[in-house]
């Protein structure tokens, strides 16, 4: 590595300090939920590439099933090319 210096410090000796950093700070971590949803019913047909089998409730009342579990919805999207898509998020 290189010995060029950055403000007295050597570059290997600022990225050593970033790395001991990085281990004492708690990085937080995330789960995510893929859900795909039938454009027919508006029910979940795919979780995670899986499919759903079963009863499957409206997407909506999903949504919020899916909120007491602590997930958190943070993105939509729908097309007329695609079946609609749901993420969820909650932290590990």
């Amino acid at each position: 590595m290189s010995t060029v210096k950055k403000d007295g410090y050597t570059l290997e000796k600022v990225i050593q300090d970033i790395e001991e950093k990085r281990k004492i700070v708690d990085v937080q971590k995330f789960e995510y939920l893929f859900v795909t949803i039938d454009p027919n019913f508006w029910k979940p047909i795919l979780i995670n590439g899986i499919e759903v089998k079963g009863q499957r409730p409206h997407y909506s009342i999903f949504a919020n099933q899916m909120g007491e579990l602590g997930w958190e919805l943070i993105n939509y999207s729908h097309d007329h090319l695609d079946a609609p898509k749901l993420i969820f998020k909650r932290s590990k």
